[in-house]
């Protein structure tokens, strides 16, 4: 991730409305597939925040990232565990070490995501769980994904025929963020109507009251994929098992 992409992450990532929804949506699927005392690995720290967060809740969890900042972000806010690793060389650990996996947002960075999904299935136990969320719709893929740096964007059927090639278990699938579709559509149509090209990846600045507003939504989603899957939305999440058999 661009650096200057990664700090404003840092700084944003307590507040700005997409990161809470996202760890809203996570911590609710880790309450009710994962137990408390559950070895956790995160693959991908991002700014540090939602890792330190981690550490809290498990006490085990260990917070891994390519980006040697990323990981002294979290240590700094309290990761009890980081380490810098080489996405395209697997991951460093021993197989069947982790009762849970945390990927969010990583796989859309990497060369090599079906080695990653294996690796991940090589490092979880038996019955361990997966927990992913990707950007959707590669139809979308724009300037913005490039600043990223993102290699793709993942249809439903792609995320799922990855996840599920790596021998996991599909346990749930569902699209989330639906409030940024529309505006994504739109933002999209106008960057190639445009002769003027992104130069940055900076959060859209936005007033506190619609931050607000998109928080709240973010609750009602939540709500919903507690009893349902979500049939649309700029984003895919992913709940997957490694069953015993592998």
């Amino acid at each position: 991730m661009d650096p200057q992409h990664l700090q404003e992450l840092h700084n944003e990532e307590a507040r700005y409305w997409w990161p809470v929804n996202k760890r809203r949506i996570v911590v609710s699927f880790l309450n009710r597939f994962v137990r408390p005392d559950a070895q956790v690995l995160e693959v991908g720290c991002g700014g540090g925040f939602f890792s330190a967060q981690l550490s809290k809740r498990y006490p085990l969890h260990v917070a891994a990232d390519i980006s040697p900042q990323s990981v002294q972000f979290a240590c700094q806010q309290g990761c009890r565990l980081g380490t810098v690793f080489n996405g395209n060389e697997g991951l460093p650990f021993a197989s069947e070490s982790f009762d849970a996996v945390l990927i969010l947002d990583v796989l859309e960075h990497l060369e090599q995501d079906k080695l990653t999904t294996a690796e991940i299935l090589r490092v979880l136990k038996s019955g361990g769980v997966m927990i992913a969320t990707v950007p959707a719709h590669p139809s979308l893929f724009s300037a913005w994904d490039k600043i990223l740096e993102h290699k793709r964007r993942y249809s439903r059927s792609q995320f799922k025929a990855l996840c599920e090639g790596a021998g996991l278990r599909m346990a749930r699938l569902s699209f989330w963020n639906l409030v940024s579709l529309p505006p994504a559509l739109l933002i999209r149509g106008m960057d190639r109507l445009s002769k003027k090209k992104r130069n940055n990846a900076d959060f859209p600045q936005i007033p506190g009251w619609l931050n607000t507003a998109f928080q709240v939504w973010g609750i009602l989603e939540n709500a919903a994929l507690r009893i349902c899957n979500i049939p649309a939305g700029l984003s895919l999440v992913a709940v997957c098992v490694k069953d015993k058999r592998n």
